[in-house]
């Protein structure tokens, strides 16, 4: 199953994350479901003219969270 669902699918299984674009900004917050089966809280907000250079950073992040949480 995908790591990520849009935030506006309510299926209780899924994960929610919602990701935004602003000039200079990336951010990603929602819901990653740990292999442990805990949903967990994530907020990653990157703020830099390379903001974009962030984006494999921020998948990277992501993943180690569902693997370790």
């Amino acid at each position: 199953s995908p790591l990520f669902r849009p935030a506006c699918t309510r299926r209780r299984s899924s994960t929610l994350c919602s990701p935004s674009r602003l000039t200079g900004v990336r951010s990603l917050a929602g819901y990653v479901r740990g292999q442990s089966g805990q949903m967990i809280a994530v907020a990653i907000v990157v703020n830099s003219e390379q903001a974009g250079a962030a984006v494999p950073a921020l998948d990277k992040f992501i993943e180690w969270v569902r693997q370790h949480g």
